[in-house]
Parts: structure tokens; C-alpha cells; sequence
């Protein structure tokens, strides 16, 4: 019966690594967010791509088709089955080598009941790709298509070739919840996420200021 245990623990150890669902060095019981020091992130506000909730082997908060991270060792960022690139002289990372069905998950805390305006950073050199996300399980962006900006993101030398498509008026709910980024094709690059109320990101705009920010923040 101890040969059995055994066994089967291995095989269900095994298949969660390669599933890519939870990394097989994740030891944790209790689902956390990553960063913020453990707490859900405020909307409005700017939530990095790369900064996807530490899951459990029974919570999950990624869904990824190839295993490992496919970045060169001198980019790491954090462990984990998700590809994340880091450009250091720019100071930031992404989540790039996408495959089509690969997911995200974040936990948020929505400030108040409103209408807002999401910002997401992204860049592919191809035509045709797009996500979308959804909140609290349910799609509340559609389609968002992925602009072809020539490259795959930075360049690793000071330059990049990153786009802020702007989704608006996605109603959502005050409280804490839970954000999944589903990519429904692959092949391209995401580095953020930013949140503005409509009312505000319409007030910016009349004064010439893009839902977009210069500098990334951790």
C-alpha cells in the first residue's frame, strides 16, 4: 500500500508540473497574490502581467501549454511554469512566449462600483492575435485584439515596440475577485494591465493624457 501512495503521489506531482497549472516546486496550501505585499490589487491602479497570483496545487492561478519558462536563464524574474521575459536596462517584465489557451489569474479588489477603461500593453510583429478577460468567471471585455507593433516587446537595449489597446466602458463590481487574462491565440507579449474609472480616463483625454504609463511599477 506504501508503494502505491507513493506512486501515485509522484504521478499527481508530475502531472501538475507538466500540465503547467502549478509549478512542482509551489509548496504552498493557501492561494496568495504575488507581490503588494500579499494583498489583492486596487482598481483603479496598474496591475503587471507578470505578477499572477501564486496558486496552489488544488487552485491553480495559471494555465500554461509548454512547461518551463522559456526565457534565458539571466532573465529571471520568479518561479514559475509561465514564460516571463525582464529587460533590465528598461526596468521591467512581461509575459511573452504565448501559446493559445494559456490563462492568468489575479486577485483584485474593484475600489467601487463603476464603469472603466483597461489599458493593456502589449506587442507582436504579427496580425490576428487577440484575448480577453474575465472577472469573477464571467467575459467582460470580449475580444481584444492585439495591434501588429513590429516586434515582440523591448529589444533588450533601451528600445521597444510595446502599444496600450484601451477596452472601455467594462462594468464591474466593488470587492474582491478574481481577474483571469485568457489568451485565445498566442504569440505576442503582455506587460500590463492599467485601470482607469471611464470618467476619468475621458477627463485625461481631453487633456491630451493617454490611458498609458511611462514607467513600470512593481
Amino acid at each position: 500500500m506504501f508503494l502505491i501512495a507513493l506512486i501515485l503521489s509522484f504521478m499527481l506531482c508530475v502531472g501538475l508540473g507538466v500540465s503547467g497549472k502549478v509549478g512542482i516546486t509551489n509548496t504552498q496550501t493557501v492561494r496568495t497574490t504575488y507581490g503588494n505585499n500579499s494583498a489583492p490589487w486596487l482598481i483603479p491602479g496598474v496591475i503587471e502581467a507578470e505578477n499572477f497570483d501564486e496558486g496552489t496545487p488544488s487552485d491553480p492561478a495559471y494555465h500554461t501549454i509548454t512547461p518551463g519558462n522559456q526565457a534565458p536563464p539571466d532573465q529571471y524574474y520568479r518561479t514559475s511554469e509561465v514564460s516571463i521575459g525582464v529587460d533590465h536596462i528598461l526596468g521591467l517584465a512581461d509575459v511573452g512566449w504565448i501559446d493559445s489557451g494559456e490563462w492568468l489569474e489575479y486577485t483584485i479588489n474593484v475600489a467601487k462600483t463603476d464603469i472603466y477603461d483597461i489599458g493593456v500593453r502589449i506587442a507582436t510583429p504579427l496580425d490576428g492575435k487577440y484575448l480577453h478577460i474575465e472577472f469573477n468567471g464571467a467575459d467582460k471585455t470580449g475580444r481584444i485584439n492585439a495591434p501588429n507593433t513590429g516586434c515582440w516587446g523591448s529589444d533588450l537595449h533601451g528600445g521597444h515596440c510595446f502599444q496600450d489597446v484601451t477596452v472601455p466602458g467594462v462594468s464591474l463590481t466593488a470587492g474582491t475577485q478574481r481577474m483571469r487574462v485568457v489568451f485565445d491565440t498566442g504569440l505576442y507579449t503582455v506587460d500590463s494591465f492599467n485601470f482607469m474609472t471611464h470618467t476619468d480616463n475621458t477627463a485625461n483625454q481631453s487633456l491630451g493624457i493617454n490611458l498609458r504609463r511611462e514607467k513600470p511599477t512593481r
